[in-house]
């Protein structure tokens, strides 16, 4: 009983920090409001996040759990193998899109705590590999796609995406990125998609 309380509470603090942060950024976000917007003293605030970065670290731990969760349900929707890849490409633009709602503004905290944050995001990418990679497994048990290294192709398939998206956030200023821009990420994804699958399926 006493843990399930803890864990709603947490849950309290981590939506209304990311609705502070998606609103106003970090640098204008403070510990003060957060518990202002939760009905929660500062002093019980800080019981559970010692500082405003280690509530943002929180905050996108918190949604990377959330992508994968909501990713390994379709793993037995009885998708295809191409339409699990499809989604997966078009659920993680949206991710990428919330991700930099979170912190468009305050990419510099990521660039000058890399030591710190890097790990969370390695974390976060083998876990994306193993995702793909149980997609991949269920296209070659279906016989959408040929034997193949599966851990070696998951892995591209997701250095592939990221590189798109390094790709696009070298271009961009990520105060003024556009729907626009966005849609044409999108389409570079589906293509992708598509050529990786045509690559690795099983003849006619």
């Amino acid at each position: 009983m006493v843990n399930n309380e803890k864990t709603e509470i947490v849950e309290s603090i981590l939506q209304a920090a990311k609705a502070r942060l998606v609103a106003y950024g970090l640098d204008k976000t403070t510990m003060n409001e957060i518990a202002d917007d939760i009905g929660m003293s500062k002093a019980s605030l800080y019981y559970y996040f010692t500082n405003k970065e280690d509530l943002f670290r929180a905050v996108i731990q918190h949604e990377h759990k959330h992508f994968l969760e909501e990713q390994n349900t379709y793993l037995n929707s009885g998708l295809s193998a191409y339409q699990l890849l499809q989604n997966y490409a078009d659920e993680r633009l949206k991710f990428f899109q919330d991700l930099l709602n979170i912190n468009k503004l305050n990419l510099h905290l990521i660039h000058k705590s890399k030591p710190a944050f890097a790990p969370l995001f390695e974390v976060f990418r083998q876990k994306e590999i193993l995702l793909v990679h149980q997609m991949l497994e269920h296209g070659i048990q279906n016989k959408e796609f040929h034997f193949f290294d599966v851990r070696q192709y998951a892995e591209l398939f997701i250095d592939l995406i990221q590189g798109l998206r390094r790709n696009f956030t070298l271009k961009k200023d990520f105060i003024n990125i556009s729907q626009e821009d966005y849609q044409m990420l999108g389409r570079q994804y589906h293509l992708l998609v598509q050529i990786f699958c045509t690559g690795i399926k099983c003849p006619s």
